[in-house]
This record gives C-alpha cells, sequence and structure tokens, in this order.
C-alpha cells in the first residue's frame, strides 16, 4: 500500500461547493415568489412558509461552508 501526500486542483467544484450553490439558488426563487406573493396578496401561509425554507437554507449553507473550510484546513496542515 502507498499513502500519496499530493493534492490537485481540479477546474470542477467539490460536492460541498455545488450544494452551496443550489441552495443559493432556490433562496433567490424563493425570494422572487415572496416578492411576488406579496404584490399579488392573500398568500401569507406561503410568504411564510417560504420565508421558513429560506431560514433552513441558510443554515444548511452555513453548517457546508463550515465543512468545507475544514476540510480545506485539514489538507493544508499537510
Amino acid at each position: 500500500m502507498r499513502l500519496t501526500m499530493n493534492t490537485y486542483k481540479l477546474n470542477e467544484k467539490c460536492k460541498i461547493c455545488t450544494k452551496i450553490d443550489t441552495k443559493e439558488r432556490a433562496i433567490k426563487k424563493e425570494d422572487a415568489n415572496i416578492r411576488r406573493w406579496a404584490k399579488e396578496g392573500g398568500r401569507s401561509a406561503s410568504i411564510e412558509k417560504a420565508e421558513d425554507n429560506i431560514f433552513r437554507y441558510e443554515e444548511d449553507i452555513i453548517r457546508l461552508t463550515q465543512e468545507r473550510d475544514t476540510k480545506r484546513n485539514n489538507l493544508a496542515r499537510w
């Protein structure tokens, strides 16, 4: 068995960065929905649910960012 200590940069995003991008797009979509529903009126339950979704997406982004930073720091030690 061979242990290697090399890292290689790839031109593609990591899985965590891809998940963060997906959640950021979902936040933008929910925000657009909230603005549209606010203009239409009478959609308070939908707006509240969308705001809850945004809050959860933001929590997920924070968690994923911390996970990504931890992994990067662990790689930098070598």
